[in-house]
């Protein structure tokens, strides 16, 4: 796979249409700055699906489009297509080409296309996943990018190694797996606060249904009756209707009668009033007659004045005309007297054109053969001069080369020296290595034992950190479920308090009692009694629906209750009136039962009752045994004789001594009071103790965090101190490392000295003796120099004379070109006035036969003129005659209209006497109306409360009355005494309690297998995400081992020595871990790459990327002006990393340096046609000289 054609379409300032074919190998972009190379590599990073606008180099993306220059409009869309070569396959596809192309609008609006078909963004992003090619991979390197992938943050870094894992998959599926955990878990607290909520409504659904049952009973009865009194009512109200409407009817036959005779009497004026108009347009009609006739007749006066006034001018124009005539006569007599003048003066000048052309021929002879002998003389002079300069210059040469001589001899006594002084420094400097040595394996050695002894503390830590979290996570389950438990008794606890509020298994009339408020009531026995849990079923049984005798002080306060119910017709109740209660009195034989095996005890010691009521308890209770089976029964009944006695089980079940039995169980909806209350102090109990739970369980979590917290810090302490150490104790081993390089290295320098100092003695030898031969050169080449000048000097004198001559001669010449010129000039401008008069003359001729055609037209105009006055006259005189005969005609009908207005007001006068009579008719209608509109209001009103309040039409019930039995009194009170009824139920009764009970729980059974669903969906989702995080752990692991190996072979390679390493900084996750880069040149000690020199960090960077590419090569690679910081020794191993690697990939490179552009297969150059349009050239260098078409490229673009 790599890249074919790019090709780029009013992109940045690509205005036009421009084509970049890659062939495999490397191809170069070059230009000056400013030119749009970059905007190339901008298109491609577009084309990819680059988003980030300040990566584009733009404020917004519309920038892109080109937006115009001084000359150009700017453009309404960009357009990039990149075709890639997919032979092999490497993309997703299969097409053996795939091209990609991205399209924006200056609106906005943004298109992509695979293989010219619309795609999505997401599309092009998923087909380049893992190949190297996508935005943020390493196939793309500029100079920027160098600080940023060796600053100190390594974001950049890990996009390309991640890149190299090939994990980006894994990070879009672990994204798109927790998006969609994130929504699995919002939609299970969703659905798990549905399932609560349902299941809160189907317990409440529960325990309505009888309560509504009761509700529909009451309101059936209700309908039924107030739907027949109404009916019997709605009847009355329509028979009173009818009579109303028969009165109506009577008045409404008088009122259409009058109306009949008042409607004739208006006819008839309509009538005449139809006549008396249509005399009145006729009478307008003559009028606008005589208004025409007098207007037309203004308008033949103005016409024949218009006609006077159009004559007078004619006559003028025609005055005008002819004195221009005469004008132009004149003018054409003096303009032929001046072309005969012209036509004399050209014919003389003809003559002295020929004698001056003669003249200047003669000396020009003259001069062509006095400069032939001059060039002859300055021919000869030049030779000697040239003669002169070579001897010069071989002087300069002999003693340039003399001068280098001498000093090279100075250069190799200084080397000499220079070598010596070094040779004493580098055993000055390894005697140094040596001591620094010692000191660096010492300070190692210390460093080690630290460590050591730090490593030991570091686990203590570990494992005391894990132990407190191990604790934390405990307490948190913990407080978890008592939070649970809380909250379920805390909802419990709200349930029973508000069924006890709302007195909800009350009997109605004890509800109505003690929510009357009436004085001296002070509740009922469930709310005096306390019993031990053990025998509330028991005593409940016992109590039966005494639990729910109401206490009152006094017999009036029992009285006014009883009169509040009769009165009500609310029910009945039974009083305990607690003033005059008498306990029952057992005899010794029978209160000895109570001590039997098998029996528990009297009921009443088993109960504590409020206040100073000892005797209620002897009362209710005094007869009753708590036994614990029924195999006691029998014994007891033996024993009793004729006392009866109850025998309670501590389950609930009831046996009398007289036969009686009764047990079952209750529904676990269907409390009873005592159980009730005994629920509400246990839950009151569970609700303190699980609040004092949490608060100790919150207090151990904050002391287990405060732990761990404390750990963690010294942890941090330690591992600080650890990695210091091992940073220090790398230091020293790499010191130890350099001083020993160093020390090998001083002792070649010293061996390549001796060396050297042997070879400069010989070299001082061989450039004395050269010195010597230059020196008798010299002499004998400015005896040769002196010959020569004599000659030149004779030569100048000779040649400065004959100049002197040929000035003379050349005056003469320019003196007969100027005469001649100016004969010829004199000519050429007599003939044009000549010219110039003949067209003047023309132009006369033609104004003339103007003006005589301008005359006859004038003449003929006049005559028109006067003959459509005569007829205007005649028509003024017909429309005079006109005017008088309308007028009589007006007259005459104005007095025909003013009678028939006469006869109309008369029938007027009679039809309003009918009016009133009609009026009175009107008001006795309208009163009839008015006894209809409130009947049937009254009917609406009745109809509408049956509908609102029942549902029912009266109109459908007209026999719904023949059902009442009894009379309309009764039956009103018997409705309101159920409507009482329903509003002691309560208003908030849902009749539909049963069906939606059973909707609500199968919604609710709905709801929990979704709810199931989702949990199972969160744990499979949460197993793919630990899946997908160590299947990218395991790669980019692997990944980077490789790289690093990789990276150190490639830095060797580029500086030829030294030491590289990338490391991962300890992260629990490496993932996460921060990437760190050690890089050092040969021959120096750093401690940080910042320190690295410009070059430096350039080829660093390079080695990481091909450290990256041997691991994964891309298709193809940009580099943007990389080369800029690197000097011709580096440019040449650059060179050859890039060569090495073109076999495999494809190199675009931008450019500002000669050998890289020589380096290069393609060179495309980038040049601005005109300013603000970019233009490209391309020049392939396979077969001709490299250099010649660099130097042709660099002069195009310049």
């Amino acid at each position: 796979m790599h890249l074919k054609q790019l090709k780029i379409s009013g992109f940045k300032s690509f205005a036009d249409v421009h084509s970049v074919t890659f062939n495999e190998g490397l191809t170069a972009i070059v230009g000056p700055n400013g030119c749009g190379k970059s905007n190339i590599i901008d298109a491609i990073r577009w084309v990819l699906g680059e988003q980030r606008v300040k990566t584009l180099r733009c404020e917004k993306m519309e920038d892109v489009v080109f937006s115009g220059t001084i000359r150009r409009k700017p453009l309404n869309f960009a357009e990039v297509t990149l075709s890639i070569e997919n032979e092999d396959r490497a993309l997703p596809t299969d097409s053996a080409t795939v091209q990609i192309t991205r399209r924006i609008f200056r609106t906005g609006e943004s298109e992509y296309l695979i293989n010219k078909k619309l795609c999505r963004l997401k599309d092009i992003t998923s087909l380049f996943f893992d190949t190297g090619m996508g935005i943020g991979s390493y196939s793309l390197m500029e100079q920027k990018m160098i600080d940023t992938l060796l600053s100190e943050k390594d974001e950049e870094r890990r996009i390309m190694f991640e890149e190299a894992a090939g994990i980006n998959k894994y990070r879009s599926q672990r994204k798109e797996a927790l998006k969609n955990l994130l929504k699995t878990g919002d939609d299970l607290a969703r659905i798990a606060d549905l399932v609560n909520e349902k299941d809160r409504t189907v317990k409440m659904l529960a325990r309505h249904v009888v309560k509504a049952e009761k509700y529909r009973e009451y309101r059936t009865e209700l309908v039924q009756l107030d739907v027949a009194v109404c009916s019997r009512v709605f009847g009355e109200v329509n028979e009173k209707i009818r009579e109303v409407s028969r009165d109506h009817a009577g008045a409404l036959t008088e009122k259409e009668k009058l109306a009949a005779e008042i409607a004739t009497a208006e006819s008839g004026i309509e009538q005449q009033e139809l006549l008396a108009l249509e005399r009145e347009e006729k009478l307008q009609a003559i009028s606008r007659e005589l208004s025409d006739l007098t207007r037309r007749q203004h308008d033949l006066e103005s016409q024949l004045l218009s006609r006077g006034e159009k004559i007078e001018g004619a006559h003028r124009a025609i005055a005008t005309t002819e004195q221009y005539q005469g004008k132009l006569n004149e003018n054409i007599a003096q303009l032929g007297n001046e072309q005969g003048d012209a036509e004399e003066q050209l014919i003389r000048l003809s003559t002295l054109v020929k004698e001056a052309e003669g003249d200047y021929l003669a000396a020009r002879r003259e001069f062509d053969e006095f400069e032939i002998g001059v060039a002859e003389k300055r021919l000869n002079l030049n030779e000697n001069q040239q003669a002169k300069i070579r001897f010069m210059e071989e002087e300069t040469d002999l003693k340039s080369r003399l001068e280098k001589i001498k000093s090279d001899i100075g250069n190799l006594r200084s080397n000499r020296t220079e070598i010596e002084r070094v040779m004493a420094e580098g055993r000055y400097r390894t005697e140094q290595c040596e001591e620094q040595i010692r000191l660096c394996r010492e300070s190692l050695s210390q460093v080690s034992a630290e460590s050591l002894n730090l490593s030991g503390s570091r686990d203590q830590l570990v494992e005391r950190i894990a132990s407190e979290e191990n604790r934390f996570r405990t307490l948190l389950e913990q407080e978890k479920t008592l939070e649970a438990h809380l909250i379920s008794d805390e909802k419990k606890l709200e349930f029973f308090e508000q069924m006890k509020k709302n007195h909800e298994g009350y009997k109605e009339a004890v509800r109505a009692v003690v929510e009357s408020g009436i004085s001296g009531i002070s509740g009922i026995v469930a709310d005096a009694i306390d019993v031990a849990p053990e025998f509330v079923a028991g005593i409940e049984a016992a109590l039966g629906s005494r639990v729910q005798y109401i206490l009152a002080d006094t017999e009036a306060a029992a009285q006014a209750a009883i009169r509040f119910l009769r009165e009500g017709k609310m029910g009945k109740a039974s009083f305990v009136v607690q003033n005059q209660v008498r306990g029952r009195h057992r005899s010794p034989e029978i209160d000895n039962l109570g001590r039997l095996d098998g029996v528990i005890g009297w009921a009443d010691r088993f109960v504590k009752l409020r206040g100073d009521q000892g005797e209620l308890a002897s009362l209710l209770l005094g007869d009753v045994l708590l036994i614990r089976d029924a195999s006691m029964v029998e014994r007891i009944r033996e024993q009793c004789g004729d006392f009866a006695v109850y025998c309670i089980t501590p389950d609930g079940d009831l046996h009398t001594t007289h036969g009686i039995v009764r047990g079952g169980e209750f529904g676990n909806q269907e409390l009873g009071l005592l159980s009730r209350t005994q629920v509400l102090e246990t839950l009151h109990e569970n609700v303190g103790k699980y609040r004092v739970q949490i608060e100790e369980k919150i207090r151990d979590k904050k002391t287990a965090l405060l732990t761990v917290e404390e750990a963690k810090t010294a942890l941090l302490e330690i591992d600080e101190k650890l990695n210091s150490g091992r940073r220090l104790q790398q230091e020293q081993e790499g010191n130890i490392r350099h001083l020993d390089e160093e020390v090998l290295r001083v002792q070649s320098r010293e061996n390549e000295a001796l060396e050297r100092l042997k070879g400069l003695d010989q070299r001082l030898e061989e450039w004395a003796a050269a010195e010597g031969r230059i020196m008798a050169d010299l002499q004998i080449l400015e005896e040769k120099k002196t010959e020569v000048e004599s000659f030149i000097l004779l030569l100048n004198q000779e040649v400065t004379a004959l100049e002197e001559q040929r000035f003379k001669v050349t005056e003469t010449v320019k003196n007969a070109e100027v005469r001649l010129a100016g004969v010829k000039q004199e000519a050429i401008n007599l003939k044009r006035n000549a010219e110039r008069l003949a067209e003047e003359i023309a132009r006369a001729y033609a104004s003339l036969d103007q003006g005589r055609e301008a005359k006859n037209r004038y003449e003929v105009e006049i005559e028109d003129y006067r003959r459509h006055m005569d007829e205007l006259a005649q028509e003024k005189e017909r429309c005079q005659n006109s005017i008088k005969t309308v007028e009589a005609e007006e007259k005459a009908r104005r007095e025909e209209l003013a009678v028939l207005r006469n006869e109309i007001s008369n029938v007027r006068k009679v039809s309003k006497e009918q009016e009133k009579v009609l009026a009175v008719h009107t008001e006795k209608l309208h009163e009839c109306e008015m006894s209809l509109e409130r009947l049937n209001e009254k009917k609406r009103s009745m109809v509408e409360r049956i509908w609102e309040e029942y549902e029912k039409d009266l109109n459908g019930l007209i026999d719904e009355d023949k059902a009442l039995a009894v009379t309309e009194e009764e039956a009103r009170d018997k409705i309101e005494i159920l409507r009482k009824r329903l509003k002691t139920i309560g208003p908030n009764v849902n009749l539909s309690v049963l069906e939606d009970y059973e909707g609500e729980k199968k919604s609710f059974d709905e709801l929990s297998l979704q709810k199931a669903d989702l949990e199972s969906a969160k744990h499979t989702l949460e197993q793919l995400i630990r899946k997908l995080d160590k299947e990218a752990c395991e790669k980019f692991l692997s990944t980077f081992n490789q790289v690093r190996e990789n990276f150190r072979s490639v830095f060797l390679d580029l500086f030829e020595g030294g030491e590289a390493d990338i490391r991962l900084e300890e992260h629990e996750d490496p993932l996460q871990a921060k990437i760190a880069i050690y890089a050092r040149p040969s021959g120096k000690s750093m401690k940080s790459i910042n320190l690295l020199s410009g070059g430096e960090r350039a080829l660093t960077a390079t080695s990481l990327l091909f450290g990256l590419y041997l691991v994964k090569p891309s298709p193809y690679c940009i580099l943007d002006e990389v080369d800029g910081p690197l000097d011709d020794a580096n440019i040449g191993r650059f060179i050859r990393l890039i060569r090495r690697f073109s076999e495999r990939t494809q190199f675009l490179v931008i450019s500002h340096n000669k050998k890289t552009m020589a380096a290069c297969d393609i060179l495309y150059g980038v040049t601005l046609a005109e300013p603000g349009v970019s233009r490209l050239v391309s020049v392939s260098l396979a077969t001709e000289s490299d250099e010649k078409k660099i130097d042709e490229l660099m002069a195009l673009r310049a």
